[in-house]
């Protein structure tokens, strides 16, 4: 979903379930999308650390 722009209260109001955990159930991130979540958010704690000398909020 975050890969191609869409955040998930779209999609969630799009299929129709009732709430996020529910569409989470349903969306079957495999653990692939959630190492490149880590590696990216990693990245842009490193870089921001590396720019500024602070981490800053996401």
């Amino acid at each position: 979903m975050d890969t191609i722009g869409i955040g998930a209260v779209v999609v969630q109001g799009m299929t129709g379930h009732s709430s996020l955990c529910m569409l989470q159930k349903y969306s079957h991130s495999g653990l692939d999308s959630r190492q490149r979540a880590i590696q990216a958010l990693t990245d842009h704690i490193l870089n921001a650390d590396r720019n500024t000398g602070k981490v800053v909020g996401l």
